[in-house]
């Protein structure tokens, strides 16, 4: 395994201890340890995508899955289902914080700097 997933992993089981510490109480009181569950991220802008090997770690993490048809880098359409996830209920709402705290904004960030980069790029070679 490469040390910058290494590192990564590192990071992110922080976050998740962070977040949900000993459990999620109410998740565990009402949702069955058993039941499955899908979502999906959807962009809600146009923008460029970045981040999301992250999000697929995250969710390997707790024993979920997510699986994209974009890359980072490349540009989506507000409305595109960047991630879908699939996996145990209470995992998935487990790192639901984890992911929007640390990791999908993390991904809107990267986002939005990889936009700011390509557009200044552009602007540069236009000169």
């Amino acid at each position: 395994m490469e040390l910058a997933r290494l590192a990564v992993e590192d990071a992110l089981r922080s976050f998740i201890a962070e977040d949900i510490g000993y459990g999620d109480i109410t998740t565990n009181a009402l949702v069955d340890p058993k039941r499955k569950s899908e979502g999906r991220v959807v962009c809600n802008e146009n923008a460029v995508i970045a981040g999301l090997d992250e999000a697929t770690i995250l969710l390997q993490l707790v024993d979920c899955q997510g699986a994209s048809k974009f890359r980072d880098g490349e540009e989506v359409r507000a409305g595109s289902t960047i991630l879908s996830v699939t996996g145990h209920a209470r995992a998935l709402l487990g790192i639901e914080r984890t992911a929007t705290r640390g990791n999908l904004d993390t991904v809107e960030r990267l986002g939005g700097l990889r936009h700011q980069v390509d557009h200044a790029d552009k602007r540069i070679r236009s000169e």
